[in-house]
């Protein structure tokens, strides 16, 4: 498969998975469930594939992917999932906000790796707050996605 073909296939579960992650979400605790409400409740919807819709303003974020390498049996790429938080008052960032939403969001994710769609997903970095020109600000989180292309019935009749 191609690398541009993975990395939107890698950027539609991803954005999938925090579409699904941003409603609101129940827990079992001792055999009772609880509604929790996340901090990512607010962006259902606001998850976008490579950039925002023009008239969408305040909160949201974007996912989209840095070129992914083709090998035989593993290809990795990254994915990036960029949170925007509008500037304060004052044109500096909201960083306290972009923490908060930055730790919830990497929170849903096994720090191991976690399994989606036919892929890894582990998240390996992220940025000091970055002016956007739309009167945000965004921290960009880094995702390592790791595909696992070997085709074990060949490798089994191989044996």
């Amino acid at each position: 498969m191609s690398g541009v073909k993975l990395g939107n296939q890698a950027v539609e579960v991803m954005v999938n998975f925090l579409n699904e992650a941003t409603r609101t979400y129940t827990e079992q605790v001792d055999n009772v469930t609880h509604s929790k409400e996340s901090l990512l409740t607010g962006f259902a919807g606001r998850v976008f594939y490579y950039e925002k819709p023009a008239k969408v303003s305040g909160e949201y974020i974007v996912v989209n992917h840095l070129p992914f390498r083709h090998r035989n049996a593993v290809e990795e790429g990254t994915v990036n999932v960029n949170i925007h938080v509008p500037r304060r008052s004052t044109g500096e960032p909201n960083s306290r906000r972009l923490s908060e939403l930055s730790e919830e969001l990497i929170a849903l994710f096994d720090p191991r790796g976690t399994y989606l769609c036919g892929a890894y997903f582990k998240y390996s970095a992220d940025s000091r707050p970055i002016e956007e020109n739309d009167g945000t600000y965004f921290v960009n989180l880094q995702f390592t996605v790791t595909y696992n292309n070997l085709d074990y019935k060949q490798i089994w009749h191989s044996i």
